[in-house]
């Protein structure tokens, strides 16, 4: 699908109008947020994404993992790559003070969104709920919007906004635990004691 890092892929919704996002962590996984326009969704439903880049391209994946708790679903395709690599094993793990920049589509102009960015620093430490504050402020669409390091690297994802209106990032290194089943096998190495 998009052989470009950190590009967020486009949900694009029954009217065609409104997008939201998807984050590839793997070359054929990619994740989303549960609330809202999500909730009715099960596992084995079908989600057409699209990169942002080529709206053209149109990639069939399936809902295959729900976690209410993280406010996480993971999809999957089945015949084509998200990626040109697994951005989750480059991930970043956040700390208070690391600055980031999130990506998402809280931009409505008419009845269309578009692509949103936003700067800010991680401003506490791990929640109770797997999840760390951030400074920047989180609007309607940017929820499942992907959150990048100074360097590049994954950080997580923004859910719903917190009881002040800061953005909730659930780090990737959490999801990684949950999606292990998954991800592609290691390769056998000898071992000999």
């Amino acid at each position: 699908m998009s052989k470009n890092r950190g590009s967020a892929l486009l949900k694009n919704l029954a009217n065609g109008l409104l997008k939201r996002s998807a984050i590839p962590v793997t070359r054929n996984l990619a994740i989303t947020y549960r609330h809202g326009e999500n909730k009715h969704l099960v596992n084995g439903d079908c989600i057409k994404l699209s990169p942002y880049q080529n709206q053209e391209v149109i990639v069939d994946s399936y809902v295959v993992l729900i976690d209410d708790s993280l406010d996480l679903i993971v999809l999957q395709s089945k015949s084509a790559e998200f990626c040109d690599r697994d951005l989750i094993f480059e991930a970043a793990e956040p700390s208070r003070g690391m600055p980031y920049i999130l990506m998402g589509f809280s931009v409505v102009h008419g009845r269309t969104s578009h692509i949103s960015f936003s700067a800010g620093m991680i401003s506490s430490d791990i929640t109770s709920r797997l999840r760390f504050l951030g400074s920047s402020g989180a609007f309607k669409g940017d929820s499942g919007g992907s959150c990048w390091s100074d360097d590049g690297r994954l950080i997580g994802m923004q859910v719903r906004p917190g009881s002040d209106g800061r953005c909730e990032i659930i780090p990737i290194t959490k999801i990684h635990a949950v999606i292990l089943k998954f991800l592609p096998p290691e390769e056998d190495v000898e071992w000999n004691e």
